[in-house]
């Protein structure tokens, strides 16, 4: 046995330079990378292009009928009564629906919903919401507001550098299953507006999913795209900081602190009232695939891929959090061994948490397998960090076995 474990770090020792120099190779690949990103990219214009005008025009007008808001519904009362009606959630026809379109509103509307959310990072898979805040408008003023952190997130080195949230802040927070229900009560049908509201959106359609929230239906304004293509189109950037700039007295008039949801919503509240002094009440901008780039990144309703990346992702932090809270590595292997099953081969942090429990268990024999299946599913994507990690692995076998030897 002893003669097998030597040959097996022997091997691994040669496929971890073959590894490097497969590093070096796929160096080289961000063009191809690029090339397959515009195509997709392509494919989603023609896609979009395609149905948009007419799905905008039917949610729009839809929704302006149930909730009669004569500034969106449209002239031709012939028409509003062709159009056929949004399925319910219990449709079949639904999920196809809600796949399709996205109710985006470039319009000024007396009543609506400001939202912002802070979190620790730009990945909705790993990172998290650290805050979400929403601020009620009425007749153009605020009347009630919604603020609250998630009391297991972290304050991110971005945070601590530009915000005046404390880790503090985060500890007295809510779970961020509260966090969510306490948001979606408080939006209702609102329309949402936002500046860069697809990020937003991102984020809390993702979580809302994970959570089994259900759907963010809402409508949605983003005021960054108001201002690059209509506002303010002669602008290098439509950031907020540019806004506070360009409009001192209207928009940064009292210096709050941004990056604080709650101040941000407040901010994005006086940009959008800012666009609409300039392109007038009864703006009525067009949406076009142009703007897809700022398109939230989760369907209202999740795409089949999503659905599986969502409960792989349970699985995977479920494996984890077992192994570290329970110090249960019987189980958390076994979660493991679940995903590699079902095609999920490509996460290093599989392959090193489940070489760890074996480490933990002290079944080094095992602790080496993994390795090799590692190496071989892995490649040369196996980050520097993991591979030292891997390399004080077999010295550590490596030394065993000579101490057993002797």
């Amino acid at each position: 046995m002893g003669t097998a474990i030597v040959i097996i770090v022997i091997v691994l020792g040669a496929l971890y330079k073959i590894g490097d120099s497969e590093n070096k190779k796929k160096q080289g690949k961000s063009s191809k990378e690029e090339i397959t990103s515009e195509s997709s990219w392509e494919d989603m214009k023609k896609r979009w292009d395609k149905n948009f005008a007419e799905a905008e025009s039917e949610i729009a007008q839809h929704r302006a009928i149930k909730a009669d808001e004569p500034v969106i519904a449209s002239n031709n009362q012939e028409d509003i009564s062709q159009l056929k009606e949004i399925p319910e959630s219990d449709d079949p026809k639904y999920h196809d629906f809600w796949m399709s379109h996205e109710w985006t509103v470039f319009r000024f509307l007396s009543d609506y919903t400001v939202i912002d959310i802070e979190t620790t990072g730009f990945d909705r898979f790993n990172d998290k919401i650290v805050e979400i805040s929403a601020i009620r408008v009425r007749n153009h003023e605020v009347v009630d507001q919604f603020d609250g952190f998630n009391k297991k997130s972290k304050l991110s080195k971005f945070l601590k550098d530009n915000s005046a949230i404390t880790q503090e802040d985060i500890d007295n927070g809510q779970s961020i299953e509260e966090l969510l229900r306490g948001f979606k009560g408080f939006v209702g049908n609102d329309v949402l507006v936002g500046h860069n509201i697809g990020f937003d959106l991102t984020f809390l359609r993702y979580n809302l999913h994970y959570y089994e929230f259900g759907d963010l239906t809402n409508g949605f304004t983003d005021t960054m795209l108001i201002g690059k293509y209509y506002a303010n189109p002669d602008w290098s950037h439509h950031r907020v900081d540019d806004y506070i700039a360009n409009y001192p007295k209207e928009v940064g008039f009292d210096d709050l602190t941004q990056h604080i949801a709650l101040n941000d919503t407040l901010i994005e509240q006086r940009i959008y009232e800012v666009e609409r002094g300039i392109l007038g009440d009864d703006f009525d901008g067009e949406i076009t695939s142009d703007m897809l780039w700022a398109m939230p990144k989760v369907r209202v309703v999740e795409e089949d891929w999503e659905i599986t990346t969502r409960v792989d992702a349970k699985k995977m932090v479920d494996a984890i959090r077992v192994a570290i809270d329970d110090k249960d590595y019987t189980y958390s292997n076994q979660l493991i061994e679940e995903l590699f099953e079902a095609g999920v081969t490509d996460h290093s942090k599989l392959y090193k948490r489940m070489a760890m429990n074996y480490k933990k268990m002290g079944d080094d024999n095992s602790v080496l397998s993994t390795i090799v299946k590692w190496q071989s599913n892995m490649g040369g994507n196996i980050g520097k960090g993991d591979t030292k990690w891997i390399q004080n692995q077999l010295e550590r076998i490596n030394q065993v076995i000579t101490l057993n030897r002797k």
